[in-house]
C-alpha cells in the first residue's frame, strides 16, 4: 500500500489536470498515478454532467474531475489481497472494503483544505433509497455531483474488465441493469439522462 504522503502527492497532480488532457492521453503518459477505472468514471461523468446540468460552470466541472478522479483513492488503505480477490468477498472483508470511502475523505480532505470535493468524492457509496454507504444518507441530501458520480460509476464496473469479473453481459442487458436502478441505487432523473446519453451505442 502507498504511503500516505505519496497519495497525498497524487491529489497535488491531479489539482494540474484539466478534462482536455484526461481525454487526450493514456495513463502511461499523462496520468501515471491513476487507474484507468477512475480515468474512465471521470469521463462518463463529465459527459453526465454536461447533458444533465441547465447551467454548467467551470467550478462544479473542476470538482466533478478532482472527485472523479480521485473517488477510490481510499483503496490505497484497504489489504491487497482483498483489493486482489477474484470470489465473493465474505462479510468481513466486505466491511474492510466499505472502510475506503472513509479512508478517501480523510486523504482528500488532506490534500484540498478548501471546498466539498473530499465529501462528493467519498459519498459515491451512498445511494438513493437511502441503502448505501457510509452514512446511509438519501434523494438530494447526497450531493448532485456525488450521484452522478454514482452513475458512471456503476457503469464503468459494468462493462470494462475488474478483477472480480471475468464475462461481460451483452451490451443490451448492461443497459437493463443500469435501468433496474432508477430510484432505488440512482437519481432517476440523471439516471434517465445518462441512459439518453449512452442509448445510441449501447441499447441494441
Amino acid at each position: 500500500m502507498r504511503e500516505k504522503t505519496e497519495v497525498i502527492q497524487i491529489m497535488r497532480h491531479l489539482e494540474r489536470l484539466t478534462p482536455q488532457k484526461i481525454a487526450r492521453h493514456s495513463a502511461r503518459e499523462e496520468l501515471p498515478y491513476i487507474e484507468p477505472h477512475s480515468q474512465h468514471v471521470a469521463l462518463s461523468a463529465l459527459q453526465l454532467y454536461e447533458c444533465s446540468t441547465p447551467n454548467p460552470s467551470n467550478t462544479e466541472r473542476m470538482q466533478l474531475l478532482l472527485a472523479s478522479l480521485g473517488h477510490d483513492v481510499g483503496k490505497n488503505g484497504v489489504e491487497e489481497e482483498i483489493l486482489g480477490k477474484p470470489k465473493t468477498l465474505t462479510c468481513t472483508e466486505f466491511g474492510n472494503m466499505q472502510t475506503h470511502t472513509e479512508k478517501t475523505f480523510w486523504l482528500l480532505s488532506r490534500a484540498f483544505k478548501h471546498g466539498d470535493i473530499p465529501n462528493i468524492a467519498a459519498s459515491h457509496h451512498e445511494y438513493w433509497n437511502g441503502t448505501g454507504y457510509p452514512q446511509g444518507i438519501e434523494d438530494h441530501n447526497i450531493p448532485r455531483l456525488t450521484r452522478i458520480i454514482t452513475i458512471a460509476d456503476i457503469w464503468n464496473a459494468l462493462t470494462h474488465k475488474r478483477v472480480y469479473q471475468h464475462n461481460f453481459s451483452p451490451p443490451a442487458e448492461n443497459f437493463a441493469i443500469m435501468q433496474s436502478l432508477r430510484g432505488t441505487i440512482c437519481d432517476p432523473n440523471l439516471l434517465d439522462s445518462f441512459l439518453s446519453l449512452i442509448s445510441p451505442t449501447f441499447k441494441s
